[in-house]
């Protein structure tokens, strides 16, 4: 066979227009799929800088190189982002180029191509469909084109045609997308010689101690995916997450947060990226309004094993619970006695179909018995109706979960605080703190999380070091910024209320105490008063709240105690009118609750010191009905005393003897039993 016959005419034509790489390529049909996967199995390389495998390997991009954050303004092109720089550098390229160990090897990076016209803002491109080109003296191996975006050419042995070819792709037409790996790329790019972050001073930080290894005599094995569908209106994006998504849940750990952002299926993840899609489109990073600035879309890791941005105040994981309960969770947690919840699924239809309920989208458009890796879930049951979804989203919700974190006071004084750091960047901060503001807090990348990687100290350079100890200057800033909007308010007592108030358990629970105040009207006619009576209790009082109240009520931060905070939130705000606790439920109160913590404190007291007292002989005529009376009296005055520090006035016209005596002999009884 000739040489030219085995050339794609395109190449012919301009023979830089395309990259040309050698492998095999493979096809993944499942007949009860309507998207077809083909891939192509080949080799990235840094040995021949003049090669196309190089060229190939230079296009292992993260996606920061390929879409700036403050340019995301639609959730759908968020895609594999993040990137740990430190992990690269100080894991995986001293794997590569040490002597230790004798053997080194990296399996396979999995791309998706995809026209580049899907990663705009607008995100609006045809899809390629694949058409078999005419190849008049080039018949003997089959060629296949993508609208000339990449082709596809088979080679044949004798009268069979193989699996083996040609992939051409159109870098200037096409971007490859790492699904999986990126880290095993972007180690393999710096270690050859094929990084390059022009736009950027922090990154490259991380790789000044690297030498480059000029003639790195390594392969990087590299599956390419596309998908074959007849429709030309198809997004790869879609298909491109639920791929990521997949992969990633039966294979490494990817956090929650990316998880839940890049998932098309589950209808609290969905609930999720519109609220952020939203956001981006209408906020992007302001720092006096809520914004992606302060809602950690970039998150890298669990709330399990991180800390959340100092200048953030909420973060997917937090916004998914939000939504799977306002849309799906079970109203017996609504009771005004219940303060603990269970791990139970959520599946409530009828609370979904209360909100949902137009034609073009409705409950009939879930499924809610989907099993998914020994788990149960709601999910969407066609993707073509997700925008419809999102619509009806933007008409129900929207307007009151965004108008709740933006409105609130306690939150209004951080975007305050956040401006003002920003007003500083314009007028006060030097080299190494104004590029970790605009590539660490304002990047969108996850590079805060990077930084903050316990290993990272002790290991870096002076650049990073610098950048280190910047990025603790801004945030110490930060703090006091926001302390002086609370007069009269130590910074630390701020803080401890800031840290209560960014919890998963605090949100949730602001959200269920908003469904249970709204009574019997809509999310969107409700949310102005809610917020209103919200905000009639003062920046100052929260901060009691969330600090000494909080502490004797809720023990712990564990997210199950969200309805002790709805209950919490729910006393603070009852006024004019609006009474959800009084002396006919005072015991179901937190007041209540709070009340029987300070008696059973004191009648342990009083038993601890009766040394010479018997079980047997426990009584109540022995405690004294005087002592139950008095502890009963001191620990109401106790109560009364804490919610008056955050102005918050008193359940009156309580029997606080009959309650105390309530209590107090059913101890009694446990610990001595009648007629044991």
């Amino acid at each position: 066979m000739e040489e030219n016959n085995r050339k794609i005419s395109g190449r012919l034509v301009n023979p830089r227009k395309y990259i040309e790489l050698y492998g095999m390529f493979g096809r993944f049909d499942l007949p009860s799929k309507s998207v077809k996967v083909r891939y192509f199995s080949t080799i990235a390389s840094g040995r021949d800088k003049r090669s196309d495998a190089y060229a190939l390997l230079r296009e292992l991009k993260p996606m920061r190189e390929r879409v700036k954050a403050s340019d995301i303004k639609d959730l759908a092109s968020l895609l594999q982002r993040n990137l740990d720089d430190f992990r690269v550098a100080y894991e995986l390229i001293p794997y590569l180029l040490n002597s230790k160990p004798e053997i080194a090897f990296f399996p396979a990076v999995l791309g998706v191509l995809i026209p580049n016209d899907f990663l705009t803002k607008e995100g609006n491109g045809s899809y390629p469909i694949r058409k078999i080109i005419n190849n008049g003296e080039n018949e003997n191996n089959p060629i296949s084109s993508y609208d000339d975006k990449w082709k596809i050419e088979l080679f044949k042995f004798g009268t069979e045609t193989s699996n083996l070819g040609i992939l051409s792709i159109d870098l200037s037409d096409i971007d490859i997308v790492v699904l999986d790996g990126q880290h095993r790329a972007n180690a393999f790019r710096v270690a050859s010689g094929a990084f390059s972050e022009k736009d950027s001073s922090v990154y490259p930080a991380f790789y000044k101690d690297i030498i480059i290894q000029e003639d790195l005599n390594a392969d990087l094995p590299i599956t390419l995916a596309w998908f074959e569908n007849d429709q030309r209106e198809f997004d790869p994006r879609y298909v491109s997450r639920r791929l990521f998504v997949d992969v990633n849940n039966t294979a490494k750990k990817v956090s929650k947060s990316r998880k839940i952002l890049l998932n098309d299926y589950e209808v609290a993840s969905l609930l999720t990226r519109f609220y952020y899609s939203s956001i981006a489109e209408n906020k992007s990073f302001s720092l006096e309004t809520f914004s992606l600035f302060h809602s950690e879309f970039d998150k890298d890791s669990d709330i399990t094993v991180s800390s959340n941005n100092v200048l953030s105040i909420t973060n997917p994981e937090f916004i998914h619970e939000i939504f799977s309960w306002l849309t799906l969770g079970s109203r017996t947690y609504n009771s005004l006695a219940c303060y603990r919840s269970k791990d139970i699924f959520k599946g409530n239809l009828f609370e979904f179909s209360l909100i949902f309920k137009s034609e073009e989208f409705n409950s009939k458009d879930i499924d809610p018995f989907e099993e998914f890796l020994n788990t149960r879930i709601v999910v969407i049951k066609e993707v073509s109706k997700i925008k419809n979804f999102e619509n009806e989203y933007n008409k129900h919700l929207h307007p009151a979960i965004y108008t709740i974190f933006n409105g609130f006071n306690l939150f209004h004084k951080h975007y305050k605080a956040c401006l003002e750091i920003g007003n500083w960047y314009n007028d006060g901060m030097n080299t190494y703190q104004r590029t970790v503001w605009e590539e660490v807090f304002c990047g969108g990348e996850g590079l805060y999380y990077t930084f903050k990687n316990k290993e990272i100290k002790g290991k870096v350079n002076a650049a990073l070091t610098n950048y280190l100890a910047a990025i603790d200057e801004i945030e110490k800033k930060f703090k006091t910024f926001r302390a002086k909007y609370f007069s009269g308010v130590v910074e630390k007592d701020v803080n401890s209320a800031f840290d209560s108030a960014n919890t998963k358990a605090f949100q949730v629970g602001l959200f269920m105490a908003f469904d249970v105040f709204k009574e019997d009207k809509s999310f969107i006619d409700g949310y102005e008063d809610f917020l209103t009576q919200l905000n009639s209790v003062n920046e100052n009082s929260w901060i009691v709240i969330l600090n000494e109240i909080r502490s004797v009520l809720i023990k712990g931060v564990d997210p199950k105690q969200w309805p002790a905070y709805q209950k919490l939130i729910l006393r603070v705000i009852q006024r004019d009118g609006r009474f959800f606790y009084n002396n006919d439920n005072f015991s179901e109160s937190p007041d209540g609750v709070i009340f029987e913590y300070y008696l059973l404190r004191s009648f342990n007291a009083w038993w601890e010191t009766q040394d010479e007292v018997s079980e047997v002989d426990l009584n109540i005529e022995l405690i004294s009905e005087d002592n139950i009376r008095k502890w009963a009296k001191n620990s109401k005055d106790a109560v009364d005393e804490l919610f008056s520090r955050a102005s918050i006035q008193p359940i009156v016209g309580v029997d606080i003897n009959a309650i105390a005596f309530s209590i107090i002999i059913p101890i009694v009884n446990r610990i001595n039993p009648p007629n044991s």
